[in-house]
C-alpha cells in the first residue's frame, strides 16, 4: 500500500503543480489587471477635480445675466420657460439662446436636440 500511496503521490503532484502554476498566473493577471483599475480611478479623480475646478471658475466669472440665468436653470431643474425668462429678463428669445450659448460653451449647461429646436 506504502508503493501505491507513493504512486499516487507522483501521478498528481505534477497535476497539484500545474495547477498551482496556473492559478499563480490568474492571481499575478488579476493583479495587473486591478493595478491597471487603480490607475484608471486616479486619472478619473484628477480629470474630475480638474473638471470641478473649471466649472468654478467659469461660475466666478458669469457675468450677472448669464448668473441669473445659470441660477434659474438650476432652481427649474433644467427646465426653463423661454417665454416666461423673456419676460423676466427683457431679453429676446435670441438674447436668451446666445447667453444659454454662452453658458453651454463654458461648460455649465447642456442642451439635447430638442431644446435647441425652440
Amino acid at each position: 500500500t506504502v508503493k501505491r500511496q507513493d504512486e499516487e503521490i507522483k501521478t498528481v503532484h505534477p497535476e497539484l503543480r500545474a495547477a498551482l502554476e496556473k492559478s499563480e498566473r490568474k492571481k499575478s493577471h488579476l493583479q495587473k489587471k486591478v493595478e491597471t483599475l487603480h490607475q484608471e480611478v486616479e486619472a478619473l479623480k484628477e480629470a474630475l477635480q480638474e473638471k470641478k475646478l473649471q466649472i468654478q471658475t467659469a461660475l466666478n466669472n458669469l457675468t450677472p445675466e448669464e448668473r441669473y440665468i445659470y441660477n434659474h436653470i438650476v432652481r427649474e431643474k433644467g427646465t426653463v420657460d423661454i417665454a416666461q425668462l423673456m419676460k423676466i429678463t427683457g431679453h429676446t428669445a435670441d438674447g436668451i439662446f446666445k447667453i444659454f450659448d454662452d453658458l453651454e460653451s463654458k461648460g455649465l449647461i447642456g442642451r439635447n436636440e430638442r431644446n435647441r429646436a425652440g
